[in-house]
């Protein structure tokens, strides 16, 4: 496969990123879905850990696919209708942010939190190996909670809290909804092609020792239409960045260019440590996120 090729492949990428970003979501009617029985949201088993609940439920989206999560909040009181939404980093699951989600219900709220597509359950003919698919369908399942969510009226205000991934999808989400008053983005890629190079993740490096350069370079150019920065520019919510100083796999002028292109009102901070950042910035998160949606 020749160079001239693979550039003429990559442009054609770039050409069709935003028929690609309004593919991304809009493909099906999701609130009459939510309204539907399809949906089957259930809660599978509860469990309780000091004074709260947490109910670890499951819905299924379109595509067949089981998705699996959890819900805390006060076990012996009404929860106030301040929602906050978890998403985890991509090499992680729902359990990353269980902590802050107890954090966040003991302060009255009710935390969410679901895991992402490449770890549900999903029917045995269904592609998965599509680049696209656990971010188009990561965003699917979120509107389907949140329509979930608004139709039993249990979210008058929402914020939402992802780390890597979880970054990415809140920045695509801040460009689809305005049911979500404020989101918190860590340590968000950019640069998704290069983003991917530089890790190290045993499943990425298979990828890469597997492909041929020329088929893995047209792989990383489908990541294109999916960074960030072509959706934060059409956020209409708050935003606070979450950087970290010593990110292996996330550069200061990658993190600044995302800030800059954003809209206000936003707010960056960065902080010691690496990609995974450090107690500082959840409680900077956590005292931020109070200011937004429980006041």
């Amino acid at each position: 496969m020749s160079s001239k090729f693979i550039l003429i492949y990559i442009l054609y990428n770039l050409l069709i990123i935003n028929q690609l970003q309004a593919q991304l979501v809009f493909d099906f009617d999701y609130k009459n879905y939510v309204q539907s029985a399809d949906f089957q949201f259930k809660i599978d088993s509860s469990t309780y850990q000091k004074s709260v609940k947490i109910d670890w439920i499951s819905f299924v989206s379109p595509a067949g696919v089981r998705v699996k999560g959890f819900c805390v909040q006060l076990s012996a009181s009404n929860p106030t209708s301040a929602v906050l939404l978890f998403q985890h980093e991509g090499r992680q699951s729902k359990e990353q942010f269980l902590s802050e989600a107890m954090l966040w219900a003991q302060s009255g709220g009710v935390a969410w939190a679901i895991d992402a597509p490449n770890l549900c359950e999903a029917p045995h003919d269904f592609n998965r190996s599509e680049v696209a698919y656990v971010y188009r369908e990561g965003i699917k399942h979120w509107l389907l909670l949140i329509e979930w969510l608004k139709n039993q009226g249990k979210a008058q205000k929402i914020g939402f809290v992802g780390h890597s991934f979880g970054a990415n999808l809140g920045a695509i989400l801040a460009a689809q909804t305005t049911d979500i008053q404020a989101f918190v983005l860590v340590a968000c890629p950019n640069d998704l092609p290069e983003f991917y190079q530089q890790m190290n993740e045993a499943g990425i490096q298979k990828i890469k020792e597997q492909t041929a350069k020329e088929r893995l370079d047209i792989w990383l150019s489908l990541l294109i239409p999916l960074e960030a920065q072509h959706y934060l520019p059409r956020a209409r919510m708050p935003i606070f960045f979450q950087f970290a100083e010593d990110d292996e796999y996330i550069s200061p002028q990658s993190a600044l260019q995302l800030f800059k292109i954003a809209p206000q009102p936003k707010e960056m901070k960065y902080y010691w440590g690496g990609h995974a950042l450090n107690r500082e910035a959840e409680q900077d998160r956590w005292n931020w996120l109070m200011d937004k949606l429980m006041k």
